[in-house]
């Protein structure tokens, strides 16, 4: 899901009111742009949602409200994904009360906060995101260090702090290019 442009909200991928658990796995959803809410994912009303094995990545909103991934009224769970370079926000919580589960995920570089808890409340740094929401642990922070984002390669650099890092449960056994991963 890339180079997607929406005036609204959800321009990469937008999932709203489903009846049931769904997954998004091993996939890239970079640079989209949207004015409001989520321009690169928005869960609207799917506290059953998963994000497995992503990068969401270099996706920007022109409100303040806006992040590379918005969750709104429901949890849903992020496990093993990279958040990096979106703005203004990396993840932005809103009109929901119940966090979602958040993983091992890697967070830097994105706008003014990570993650917007509730909406309001700015949460910068992996300590902040792994000691104020419930449901996450794991995380770390640092540079992916992919190849070559500006020639859309987001595949991990040797140096990368997210090589190793994740959880192995439910994770596909090859990388992109066909590589054993860690820990197989």
């Amino acid at each position: 899901f890339q180079d997607n442009v929406a005036g609204g909200a959800g321009a990469g991928v937008e999932v709203h009111e489903t009846s049931g658990a769904f997954t998004f796995k091993n996939c890239m959803i970079t640079r989209n742009s949207g004015g409001d809410r989520g321009a690169g994912l928005l869960f609207d009303y799917d506290p059953q949602a998963t994000v497995m094995n992503c990068t969401i990545s270099d996706n920007s909103c022109s409100s303040a409200s806006g992040a590379g991934f918005y969750f709104s009224n429901g949890g849903g769970k992020v496990q093993n994904t990279i958040i990096t370079g979106n703005t203004p926000a990396g993840i932005n919580e809103g009109g929901t009360s119940s966090d979602p589960v958040i993983l091992n995920c890697l967070f830097t570089a994105n706008g003014a906060a990570d993650y917007i808890d509730e909406g309001n409340m700015p949460l910068v740094g992996i300590n902040a995101i792994n000691t104020t929401l419930a449901g996450a642990s794991g995380n770390i922070g640092g540079d992916p260090a992919f190849l070559d984002a500006t020639a859309f390669n987001y595949r991990l650099g040797p140096s990368s702090v997210a090589i190793g890092a994740g959880l192995l449960a439910n994770t596909p056994s090859v990388d992109f290019d066909g590589d054993v991963r860690p820990g197989e």
